[in-house]
């Protein structure tokens, strides 16, 4: 017989790293970690209800209150014996509950959600987001919810600099291109010597990589 909990329940696909509220505020972080973080920490604040992560490191219970496990062998046990009010399938469409179940679309497809119904609906980005799963995914609209944007207003409030045009923006992981992109600043700063190159993103991901490799 199962517990039914007032939980608010995020599983994530097993990840290389560890991320938490600690480790959000000390080393660089993904988007997708960084959004989850974010959601999860209101959703706490918002419904003052239990909110618990499921994904690869430590068990620790954040600032905010959100409680975080290692999804190796916890997720399983807490699946069997209790049944959250929501599961919030993060990038995933794996079957892990009868709860209320939303897969969280934050690339731009969902893999599994055109081949299995395991949710109740699909959350997504945009409207431009939704029609692609709509169309691509063969999921119906009735069945799609656009969620808001994820950006915080308070950080855009500061004095902005006069604008430099020569500086060029990198803003992705560096295990994504920015070898290339180095390569490609080597040619153009032949013909546009004052092109800069500023790169905003951690490398601890990227160091885990070549950890992983042995490099």
């Amino acid at each position: 017989m199962q517990e039914a909990t007032d939980d608010i329940v995020f599983t994530c696909p097993p990840l290389p790293y560890e991320f938490d509220e600690v480790r959000y505020r000390t080393q660089g972080m993904g988007g997708s970690e960084t959004a989850l973080l974010e959601i999860a920490r209101l959703l706490k604040a918002k419904t003052k209800r239990n909110v618990k992560v499921f994904r690869y490191g430590r068990t620790c219970i954040g600032d905010s209150g959100v409680e975080y496990f290692d999804i190796q062998g916890n997720i399983t046990d807490y699946f069997l014996t209790r049944t959250p009010r929501v599961h919030i399938a993060w990038r995933h469409n794996y079957g892990l509950t009868y709860a209320k179940t939303f897969p969280y679309a934050h690339e731009i497809r969902v893999d599994g959600i055109d081949s299995k119904r395991n949710f109740d609906f699909v959350l997504c980005l945009s409207n431009f987001h939704k029609n692609f799963i709509h169309r691509h995914q063969w999921i119906p609209s009735r069945k799609i919810i656009v969620t808001r944007n994820g950006i915080d207003p308070d950080k855009l409030h500061f004095d902005k600099s006069s604008k430099n045009p020569n500086k060029i923006v990198w803003m992705c992981s560096p295990d994504r291109g920015l070898k290339s992109a180095l390569l490609v600043m080597d040619i153009l700063v032949k013909s546009f010597p004052k092109l800069e190159l500023h790169v905003y993103y951690g490398f601890y991901l990227l160091y885990m990589k070549w950890s992983r490799e042995g490099s």
